[in-house]
């Protein structure tokens, strides 16, 4: 072999060696400790986490560690490599308790293909049977509750926070003794169950923070739209563009309490609020509600925030400058709008405790100013 050969082999092992030094210098990943890397990887969806397992040998089983599990079918170019994906990693995953399982499907089947194809009863049974805390449920087509065998009590007594979307919830399936540990309830656009034309919200034993969105009463009955939440340790509720004509709360630690954008005009016929300090009124698509029980209702806030769509009915009201206020204890006003009337401003804080009171004008505003 010629000295030019031999020199171009040397030049070549040389170059593989400084590429794989660079390889292995650039490679901070793989030396971390596996609970780190289970961590960085809880953070990818589920699909992203198991192609991780072709980067190296040491990747190949990585994934199945991972204590959150995110499935989202709009990844997948066929709906069939979406549900075949869901099969293996729930049965390829080892038997390790879970944080987080997220069940984001937007795909909508047909009802000859729900029994074959729809997996997140599955899911939510994998999710459940591992002690998750967290579960999140999106799909484009309604399901009911019970058929995620949420009314199994021996599986549900680790679950911290719920998140549904679109889901029939019946009282059997959706009862306070199933869910002992919960502190979080989203719903959103969901249907809930009645009895003689009421919805009530089971009392949570545990239930810190409760989200209701674009949530209504049985489908089949439009009239009977009221609903009863009752909390013993609710701190937090938040009611968004509900189609419920009549809304009675008690809940005597709720601290903050927002009703954002009604789709309905709104009744409230009780609201037990007495530790109440922060509540947020933006009323953007209608303010046909009797803001006079509302207010009385809210009369402990020590802080209240309206949008411009509000101040402009409370302006309309007869007499204003010599009502009531019903609120003792404002201290701060906040107003979502460049200016407030006069005799709006003093009717909310002609009863205020403070000298002083603060009003504050936000910047995001949506309607015109009254």
């Amino acid at each position: 072999m010629s000295s030019s050969c031999k020199l171009g082999e040397t030049a070549g092992k040389m170059r593989l060696q400084e590429e794989d030094d660079t390889s292995t210098a650039n490679d901070r990943l793989s030396p971390l400790p596996e609970p780190i890397l289970h961590h960085i990887l809880s953070f990818l969806d589920t699909k992203s986490a198991v192609q991780t397992s072709v980067l190296s040998p040491a990747w190949r089983c990585t994934w199945r560690h991972v204590p959150v599990l995110d499935f989202v079918s709009l990844l997948f170019q066929e709906y069939s490599s979406f549900v075949s994906f869901v099969d293996k990693v729930l049965s390829l995953r080892y038997p390790l308790n879970l944080c987080k399982v997220s069940f984001i499907d937007k795909v909508v089947l047909k009802d000859e293909e729900l029994n074959k194809h729809w997996r997140f009863p599955r899911v939510v049974e994998y999710a459940l049977a591992h002690n998750a805390q967290h579960l999140v449920v999106v799909v484009d087509k309604p399901w009911s509750i019970h058929e995620s065998c949420l009314v199994r009590s021996e599986m549900n007594c680790n679950l911290k926070t719920l998140e549904l979307t679109y889901a029939f919830l019946d009282r059997v399936g959706f009862g306070s003794s199933v869910l002992q540990s919960m502190t979080t309830l989203h719903l959103h656009v969901c249907f809930l169950h009645s009895e003689e034309g009421l919805v009530c919200v089971p009392n949570f034993p545990s239930l810190e923070n409760l989200v209701l969105s674009a949530c209504r009463g049985p489908i089949l009955r439009p009239d009977h739209q009221s609903i009863k939440i009752s909390g013993d340790r609710l701190l937090s509720l938040k009611l968004t563009g509900c189609f419920f004509t009549k809304i009675d709360v008690s809940a005597p630690c709720l601290k903050f309490f927002t009703l954002d954008d009604a789709m309905v005009p709104l009744g409230f016929s009780e609201l037990n609020l007495p530790s109440l300090d922060y509540a947020d009124i933006r009323m953007n698509r209608t303010a046909d509600l009797y803001l006079v029980t509302l207010f009385f209702g809210l009369h402990n806030a020590k802080s209240l925030t309206l949008d411009s769509k509000t101040i402009q009915e409370v302006s309309k009201f007869n007499n204003l400058e010599h009502l009531p206020s019903p609120f003792t204890r404002l201290k701060y006003l906040n107003v979502q709008s460049s200016s407030i009337p006069y005799k709006v401003a003093t009717y909310f804080l002609k009863g205020s405790p403070d000298t002083e009171p603060n009003i504050e004008f936000l910047p995001n505003g949506t309607e015109e100013d009254p």
